[in-house]
């Protein structure tokens, strides 16, 4: 299960690039967590949202406030997991400057996605919400390898003899090559190589 501390950002969802322009419109004392929170919650409902869970790098309370003194946090991602109609879906945001703006912009797409419904576009709105169906976590590339996480272009050679290694042993065990093959580029990928 989805847990709302620390943030678990959706599989397949893009992360903003850190170079990126931020809009700023959801700053400011009007947006106080308590409000943008629970109207987030409140939306969810309204489209038949249960099992919710907001998930941020913002630890809460038991009564969904945050914590007073956690003020500076780098990652101000939002991912909402819930179940609607028995399918779990997931929407996720980082476009914004702090955690309230990103739970206000998901809120308002919320929004938007009931007047469609309201507005006769039932059909529509539940393709747009086949869009947010919860992928499973992807797969950790250096646990397939086998090997630690590594950093730098002198780390090529080590996944390199890891893959030939995971080759020989999945052709022996019948496993899926396209599996390995795929860990060795993002491993390949994430250290630069």
């Amino acid at each position: 299960m989805t847990e709302a501390f620390p943030l678990s950002w959706p599989a397949g969802w893009p992360r903003r690039k850190k170079q990126q322009d931020s809009d700023r419109r959801f700053s400011g004392p009007t947006y106080r967590w308590d409000r943008v929170y629970r109207g987030l919650i409140e939306e969810l409902k309204r489209i038949g949202g249960t099992d919710i869970v907001v998930s941020t790098n913002q630890p809460l309370r038991n009564d969904g406030v945050p914590y007073a003194q956690l003020r500076n946090i780098n990652d101000v991602g939002v991912a909402v997991y819930f179940k609607r109609r028995n399918k779990a879906l997931v929407m996720a945001q980082d476009r914004f400057d702090t955690i309230i703006g990103n739970m206000r912009s998901l809120t308002m797409a919320i929004e938007g996605l009931r007047q469609m419904e309201r507005h006769g576009g039932a059909v529509m709105l539940e393709r747009a919400f086949d869009g947010f169906l919860a992928l499973p976590p992807a797969e950790d590339c250096w646990a397939i390898l086998g090997i630690e996480r590594l950093r730098g272009a002198g780390a090529k050679p080590i996944v390199m003899d890891a893959f030939r290694a995971r080759v020989r042993q999945g052709h022996a065990l019948g496993e899926d090559m396209d599996r390995i093959v795929k860990a060795r580029d993002q491993a390949l990928e994430q250290i630069g190589a």
